[in-house]
């Protein structure tokens, strides 16, 4: 069973996995190019968890930031419109159709230090071509998968 996750969640036992903390912030405030890090392992082992940690760092903080649930349902319009409500508060998505929505995340995050996490069970390459349209050169993006 596929469970909407959030950013905010905090898993209360966490212990381990400093040293990759580490090494994913330092990696993610590298601005001499684009970071795409795929997290990868069994199911129940931390991905979610890893995330998490990376993304709510007091280092990132200043960053835009994006995180992204992917369910067996991928709807691009869905996920670009809930990305774009969290990188931009004052935005009104209204009617807005993929390619719109693609395009204003993309300027978005042009002009930004950027990070965004998808999380992500169920991983198909037609699902990373479609969202990874809207980032440009200077964007961090973390996603875990199977």
């Amino acid at each position: 069973m596929l469970t909407q996750t959030y950013a905010h969640e905090v898993e209360p036992h966490f212990v381990g996995m400093e040293e990759d903390i580490k090494i994913l912030v330092s990696k993610m405030k590298d601005e001499k190019r684009q970071r795409i890090v795929k997290i990868c392992e069994m199911g129940g082992l931390g991905k979610t968890t890893l995330a998490r940690k990376v993304y709510n760092h007091t280092n990132l903080q200043s960053y835009s930031r994006a995180w992204v649930c992917i369910t067996q349902q991928f709807q691009p319009k869905a996920v670009f419109s809930d990305m774009l409500k969290q990188l931009d508060s004052n935005v009104k998505i209204d009617n807005f159709e993929v390619r719109n929505l693609v395009t204003r995340i993309y300027n978005f995050l042009a002009k930004r230090k950027c990070l965004i996490v998808i999380d992500d069970d169920i991983w198909e390459d037609d699902h990373w071509e479609s969202i990874g349209q809207a980032f440009p050169v200077n964007c961090n993006v973390i996603f875990t998968t199977c």
